[in-house]
């Protein structure tokens, strides 16, 4: 009976400690499952902060490039917050230039989950690639309107300088993303570039520019114009404004074996919103004269002849040569071309895109 007693007393203690071992295996699983559990999530919202941060930075690279002046300079104030889906998760981002160095950012971008936050940042060169496709083009003349003072507009291709006249505010902002080239500002009074007795030949020729109107017109406003007076009939060949019912249109005016066509945007064409740069083509390839806005077609007429010439009349940028006051622009002009053929619509669309520059990423941190 003793023997039985212990046998049963030692059983019972066994099955305590099993008990006991269980418990404390048990609580240390549950508090390992805890801590595991903790740790992912910390490691899921880590994640996505991170990912949330380089968002920003693409976003930022994405706007420093195709639109710079919305973009801070400084985290006070940052752009933004961007909220990211439907949560309260958002980033910010600013980009400070590199001192020394034109066309490098610092770009910066800052994720908000909670009380968590990450940041990352990189370092971007931009690069104009304007110039060189334009010129890759063989352009008879090619006023880049980029000189901070004298009065005279260099042609880039050394056949025939213009000089600024008239008071023409030098140095203001180009058209041309990144691009250190300015741009002049004409003041719709009597402002022009003069380029003395300057002739097209043939039956070719295409005229491109860039503008940022002031205002609307009242009456046309020349971008470049050879013509003795405003009539229709006294151009040999122009491109500009022309007043519309509530907005500006191009025109493109040509003297065609002595037949004086006008070609413009009809009733429902396209048109010009002032403060906005606007890159402006006409065209003529003997069988058709065109206009492209932005790189796009908005208007064409059959069009045969030689193109008109004089060795009396003037060509004028900004202006009408017939008199100062004739048909002036108001507003910013800049990277004048005159070429001896009609470019073609891609050729067109790519001197227009290389408006936004290339972008190269330098280096990449947190």
């Amino acid at each position: 009976m003793r023997r039985s007693s212990r046998q049963r007393g030692f059983a019972l203690m066994m099955v305590m400690v099993l008990v006991a071992v269980g418990t404390v295996l048990g609580l240390s699983y549950l508090t390992t499952t805890t801590v595991k559990l903790a740790g992912t999530n910390n490691l899921v919202h880590a994640s996505r902060a991170q990912y949330l941060a380089e968002s920003g930075l693409e976003h930022c690279l994405w706007l420093l490039r195709n639109n710079p002046e919305a973009v801070p300079v400084s985290d006070s104030p940052s752009l933004a917050a961007y909220q990211a889906d439907s949560t309260s998760d958002s980033y910010s981002f600013w980009a400070t230039p590199v001192a020394g160095r034109p066309g490098e950012y610092v770009i910066n971008a800052r994720a908000t989950l909670g009380e968590l936050t990450r940041t990352a940042s990189m370092t971007v060169r931009f690069t104009s690639r304007y110039r060189s496709t334009l010129l890759a083009k063989n352009p008879l003349n090619y006023w880049r309107l980029g000189e901070t003072w004298g009065s005279t507009a260099y042609d880039t291709k050394g056949v025939r300088n213009g000089t600024y006249c008239s008071g023409v505010i030098l140095g203001q902002p180009g058209a041309i993303l990144h691009d250190s080239d300015k741009a002049p500002d004409f003041d719709g009074s009597n402002d022009h570039v003069d380029l003395g007795k300057m002739n097209v030949y043939g039956d070719k020729v295409t005229f491109v520019a860039w503008f940022k109107a002031d205002i609307n017109p009242n009456a046309d406003a020349a971008i470049i114009c050879k013509a003795s007076g405003t009539g229709n009939s006294d151009h040999y060949w122009a491109m500009g404004l022309t007043k519309g019912t509530d907005k500006a249109k191009i025109y493109f005016r040509l003297d065609v074996s002595n037949l004086k066509l006008l070609l413009s945007p009809g009733v429902y064409g396209s048109t010009c919103d002032v403060g906005t740069w606007i890159f402006a083509a006409g065209t003529y390839d003997g069988a058709m004269m065109r206009i492209y806005q932005n790189g796009v077609e908005v208007a064409s007429r059959k069009a045969t002849g030689v193109i008109g010439t004089s060795a009396t009349v003037s060509a004028w940028i900004g202006g009408n040569p017939s008199s100062e006051i004739a048909c002036p622009f108001n507003g910013i002009l800049d990277e004048v071309a005159v070429f001896s053929r009609a470019l073609s619509a891609d050729e067109i669309n790519a001197i227009y895109a290389a408006r936004v520059p290339d972008a190269e990423i330098i280096s990449w941190g947190q």
